[in-house]
């Protein structure tokens, strides 16, 4: 149990924080408990006194980056000026390849293996609600495009296919040589061709 008066919440964070450095470092299978209590300088009992297990650090990471990763993205989408500019906006973990969006995208596949292999039922509902949160940003960006004319009436009805495939793309993103950012994109302008009223193709 932590110690009174000791910030739970906080404290977790703050060892999430310096596990993160391990995990791009060694990567979560080659991380130990014994790392994360050494760089958070406590001992090693006091990490479970925060922690479930090993897993529950990767947990507690992908909770402290999603929040940032969000208000991000917000933003981005708020200063984008097209529609594909927004759906890229969005699909920013698939197609930015910055070293912090590398780092960002394998904490992510890591903690999808594990929801898949582990079935933690709270890991299990964070994930479906950041892939239910993210499908409702993007249903919006083809709803808006449709009030302003830009797309037709069932445009939106694309928004799950799209999603799902670009999940797809950010989960094969770990294969070497595999370009995720020229086929989200691709496939973007292609579906866009289709959708757009000023299009003589359009759908």
């Amino acid at each position: 149990m932590p110690k009174k008066g000791v910030d739970k919440k906080m404290m977790r964070a703050k060892i999430a924080k310096n596990a993160i450095e391990l995990f791009i470092k060694y990567g979560f299978d080659h991380m130990t408990v014994d790392d994360v209590a050494y760089k958070s300088k406590i001992p090693k009992g006091s990490v479970y006194s925060f922690f479930e297990s090993k897993d529950d650090i990767l947990f507690a990471i992908i909770e402290n980056e999603q929040e940032f990763y969000d208000e991000e993205i917000r933003l981005k989408i708020q200063n984008s000026k097209t529609l594909e500019e927004k759906i890229l906006s969005l699909f920013d973990l698939c197609v930015s390849q910055t070293t912090i969006n590398q780092n960002r995208q394998k904490i992510y596949q890591e903690f999808v293996c594990l929801v898949l292999n582990n079935k933690n039922l709270k890991m299990v509902k964070f994930l479906k609600n950041i892939q239910q949160k993210y499908l409702k940003w993007l249903e919006q960006i083809f709803e808006d495009a449709i009030k302003d004319g830009q797309i037709k009436q069932h445009g939106v009805l694309f928004a799950k296919g799209l999603f799902a495939m670009a999940e797809s793309v950010l989960l094969f993103s770990a294969i070497e040589n595999y370009n995720a950012k020229d086929i989200l994109q691709n496939n973007i302008e292609n579906l866009l061709k289709l959708l757009r009223i000023d299009d003589e193709n359009s759908y």
